[in-house]
């Protein structure tokens, strides 16, 4: 058998998605788990056809099963670690795996001690920094000059990214990021709802080595808000091109300018926190070698941008990457009640704005233990206290800085709701229930209508970002039903 040799990007996805696999275990068995994992590692090495041959010949042999993951980790400077922890992954039973990933066991922690350790090193090897030359460069409004290239990603944030190494790598393959000779590839958008990190993720992308060697003429950003002046933005964009737009009459024939401008050249995309659809439209502008990332909370704006197939959800980050997250931010936390800081991920429903600024709380408080431990029981105890949280600066990508709190980050959704809506929306947290759901039937009970026009609230709910079908109910993120709440006492409901 040939032994196969990882990079740390995959070591860590491999690493991840077995850490996956055992937590959403229910009757899979332990084989299975790592048949799961064997489809991952085939599928981060498909580019060398003598490993993935070794790969699906050792799949179908399953006593090789520890052996191929120990030589596969082999050249990782982690193998001890890995290879302690696949190990006693393989002599537990599948009721050993769920206590050992759910309690406090040395297994459990070194389990995710390496996660992190994966993490870092998957993102070194990433390279998720901007190039020397860039680093200083404003995100928005810098020109090319002198041969430099244009780079308006905004810088990413100082804890860095957690939990989204198999998404990146999705996106990647989707959008042929890696390849230059790809043409006429659409467009996508990156949904979800407020705070889940689609700034980021797409920040992420940009700043991608290699991404920026398949896009030798730069990247463009913007992140347009609720009230984008979209001329000073294609303004910006012109610049950047080194064109002079000021002589346009008006958006569509600055539009028609910067599309002309990028129809030979190779630029990624980017255009972030898009609010309504006609200002996506008028950047609109790839050439046939470009790529368009476009990020919304709204589903309705992105399938007019970008169609229903080429939408992307952006999930709720897995446990491990939420502990993770919480971990570089606030280690000290983390260290003194590992099961506590569990918890809080779990109450405030693996939400990343919310761990991040959790997180940036309780690293204030370090020197001062109990009153950080205090204050973390009180986010556990009352998760409305994590509405109250301010970031200290403005959201990424944006250039005022404008600090806002987590339900001003959420109220900017449902500020879009009309007032029957609205009501509607915040009558929502009497369903109760943990996570929060209900059915048609008690909406239309509890909002006194009609089936039909349950229907069409819960329909706009889901348009806005606010509410997701899942297993035939309709859910709502536990800090959305504490502001539901808040909102049900303030309009007197």
């Amino acid at each position: 058998m040939n032994t196969i040799q990882l990079s740390p990007l995959q070591i860590h996805e491999l690493n991840n998605v077995l850490l996956s696999a055992f937590e959403r275990q229910t009757m899979m068995g332990v084989l299975q788990a790592l048949g799961v994992t064997y489809a991952h590692l085939a599928s981060v090495v498909v580019d060398d056809e003598a490993a993935f041959a070794a790969i699906i010949t050792t799949a179908s042999d399953e006593g090789w099963a520890h052996i191929l993951l120990a030589e596969a980790v082999e050249a990782s400077p982690l193998r001890e670690d890995l290879q302690h922890l696949y190990q006693a992954v393989w002599e537990s039973t599948a009721q050993e795996i769920r206590r050992m990933y759910t309690g406090g066991s040395n297994t459990a922690r070194a389990a995710r001690a390496v996660y992190v350790q994966t993490q870092r090193e998957a993102a070194r090897e990433a390279q998720f920094h901007a190039p020397p030359q860039y680093v200083n460069r404003s995100a928005s409004s810098s020109p090319a000059q002198g041969g430099e290239l244009p780079f308006m990603v905004p810088a990413l944030p100082p804890q860095g990214v957690f939990g989204r190494t198999q998404l990146i790598t999705n996106l990647a393959q989707r959008l042929h990021l890696f390849d230059s000779s790809v043409e006429n590839t659409p467009a996508v958008a990156l949904r979800g709802m407020g705070g889940i990190g689609k700034t980021t993720l797409a920040a992420a992308i940009g700043r991608l080595k290699p991404v920026q060697r398949t896009f030798p003429d730069g990247v463009l950003w913007v992140s347009l808000g609720q009230r984008p002046t979209v001329r000073l933005v294609q303004n910006n964009w012109g610049r950047a091109l080194q064109l002079d737009l000021m002589a346009e009459r008006d958006e569509a024939a600055c539009r028609d300018r910067l599309r002309e401008a990028l129809h030979r050249r190779r630029c990624l995309l980017l255009i972030d926190d898009v609010w309504e659809v006609e200002h996506g439209r008028q950047f609109r502008v790839a050439g046939p070698l470009c790529r368009t990332i476009y990020t919304t909370r709204e589903s309705v704006i992105a399938h007019e941008l970008v169609t229903r197939t080429n939408t992307i959800r952006v999930e709720l980050l897995e446990p491990e990457a939420a502990v993770a997250l919480l971990q570089q931010l606030a280690p000290e936390a983390v260290t003194a009640d590992e099961q506590s800081a569990y918890t809080l991920c779990e109450r405030l429903e693996y939400l990343p704005l919310a761990i991040t600024l959790a997180g940036r709380m309780l690293a204030n408080e370090a020197d001062v233990p109990s009153r950080m431990r205090r204050l973390q029981q009180e986010l556990i105890e009352r998760r409305d206290e994590a509405l109250k949280l301010v970031a200290q600066s403005g959201r990424l990508g944006d250039s005022e800085e404008r600090p806002l709190s987590v339900r001003q980050i959420l109220d900017l959704s449902v500020s879009r709701l009309n007032q029957t809506d609205r009501e509607r929306f915040a009558m929502s947290s009497v369903f109760g229930g943990d996570p929060l759901t209900w059915e048609l039937e008690a909406a239309a009970f509890v909002w006194e209508c009609s089936i039909e026009q349950a229907e069409d609230t819960t329909a706009r709910l889901i348009q806005r970002g606010l509410v997701e079908r899942r297993n035939g109910q309709y859910w709502m993120h536990a800090l959305l039903a504490d502001y539901s709440a808040e909102l049900m006492v303030e309009m007197g409901l």
